[in-house]
């Protein structure tokens, strides 16, 4: 069986540098709603056209991206969105946007009630997906996001999947994994 894992491509969207808890979340929920900017390489993607069936993540970039890169039918799946992002704490007090992002994934590293979603919630979703998929025995494209997908890779490597490993999953990059 072969996985392909592709994440989807660039944003069309500008953080601020610094905003309080409030601006935080407006701008994370913009992002969720902002168009991708189209490729500039035209096989960035790899070979994601010759898999028999593309899954996707429900939200706008991921369902923009799968259309370029796929040219059959795909399969919108709500479990595939990312982890969310929201600010852990309610302050006035305005940081960095890159520090909320890393308090926020150390929340949901360390499965912290004041997120979201837990880590651990999020790997019961890539179990639920991934045994789904094993039923159906064939191989797929899955078409997410960066933390995501990196769940997802981790628990691949767990059932004895080879592939392309990624710390960080690059825009449009396809990764394969297969299990003899």
């Amino acid at each position: 069986m072969k996985i392909g894992l592709l994440r989807h491509f660039k944003v069309d969207h500008h953080s601020p540098g610094l905003c309080n808890s409030r601006q935080y979340n407006r701008s994370c929920g913009s992002y969720d709603e902002a168009d991708i900017l189209p490729p500039l390489e035209a096989k960035i993607y790899g070979n994601a056209a010759a898999y028999p069936v593309c899954y996707v993540s429900s939200l706008k970039r991921a369902v923009q991206t799968a259309k370029l890169v796929f040219p059959g039918e795909t399969v919108i799946r709500d479990e595939l969105k990312e982890i969310p992002l929201r600010a852990m704490f309610q302050t006035r007090l305005k940081l960095p946007f890159r520090l909320w992002n890393v308090i926020n994934r150390l929340g949901w590293g360390l499965n912290s009630k004041r997120v979201p979603e837990t880590r651990k919630q999020t790997e019961a979703r890539v179990n639920s997906f991934l045994n789904e998929i094993f039923q159906a025995g064939e191989d797929v494209l899955i078409v997410s996001h960066g933390l995501f997908l990196a769940t997802l890779q981790v628990r691949l490597s767990g059932l004895g999947f080879m592939g392309d490993d990624f710390f960080r999953a690059e825009h449009g990059q396809l990764y394969e994994f297969e299990k003899n």
